[in-house]
């Protein structure tokens, strides 16, 4: 990723979802302790 702003995830979550059809399972999400803005999530 490029950065942490909000387009910037967008478009990495969008890209999460495309190509794991079942994202929906997903439970966990692990962000190293340095990530900005925890809310964009």
């Amino acid at each position: 990723m490029e950065n942490e702003g909000s387009e910037c995830l967008t478009d990495a979550v969008t890209s999460f979802k495309y190509v794991n059809p079942t994202w929906e399972k997903v439970r966990v999400i692990i962000v190293e302790k340095g990530f900005g803005d925890i809310s964009l999530l």
